[in-house]
């Protein structure tokens, strides 16, 4: 009996034991443990549990400032972009055939139209995607002036004038639309040699394209605020 005593003494001493070492624990991470939230554990042997919260503050910081800093690039680069657009379409919007092409096309004007063009388009409806965001790259551009052409192609006789006007106008827009894209190409490899501080290559490079110098210029100018 003395015996069984003395073991449930030494029983009841365990917890105080695992209590001392749990002490010495938290004492050798305090600083760490008080940065999270720690769930409490019977034992010390187990390591601590992480609220959600904590996993997600202490794994993946925020980083504020470099998206911040991106999305302005970004805005920048599409306002520049969207003047630099503009130029060409007021090379079409300048043709001698775009007066056929500025306005929507109504059924009071070419009867059963809309039966026959399921998407119209205009370049002042062209013009008002640019401003509204609609339109934001290149390729969507080419794709609502092709559209356009299609549609008066698709819609007029061979033997029509404005078929043929549809048919001129088109080759001569996208004529100005390849240009632009060149420039675009040329303004991209000059910006990459101008930041990698080459600028001695970036004038070599404008001067074996002369031929598109201006419209960079052009570009350029648009590009400035």
């Amino acid at each position: 009996m003395q015996d069984v005593k003395e073991e449930e003494a030494g029983s009841e001493a365990d917890p105080e034991e695992g209590m001392e070492i749990k002490e010495e624990c938290v004492e050798g991470e305090g600083q760490y443990l008080s940065e999270v939230d720690v769930q409490p554990s019977p034992t010390c042997g187990r390591s601590p549990r992480l609220s959600p919260s904590a996993l997600t503050s202490s794994v993946s910081p925020p980083r504020f400032s470099s998206t911040c800093g991106e999305d302005q690039e970004t805005v920048q680069a599409q306002k520049i972009w969207k003047k630099a657009i503009m130029l060409v379409w007021r090379a079409a919007a300048n043709h001698r055939y775009a007066s056929v092409f500025l306005q929507p096309v109504s059924d009071d004007i070419a009867p059963g139209y809309h039966s026959i063009v399921h998407r119209p388009m205009d370049l002042s409806a062209i013009k008002k995607n640019i401003e509204s965001g609609v339109i934001r790259t290149t390729a969507e551009f080419q794709r609502d002036i092709m559209l356009m052409f299609q549609n008066a192609v698709m819609y007029n006789s061979s033997d029509h004038d404005v078929y043929h006007m549809a048919l001129e106008m088109q080759r001569d827009v996208l004529e100005h639309v390849q240009q632009f894209l060149a420039t675009q190409l040329i303004m991209q490899t000059l910006s990459s040699l101008i930041r990698n501080g080459d600028s001695e290559s970036a004038s070599v490079h404008l001067e074996e394209n002369q031929s598109i110098r201006e419209p960079v210029e052009s570009l350029v100018c648009a590009g400035c605020v």
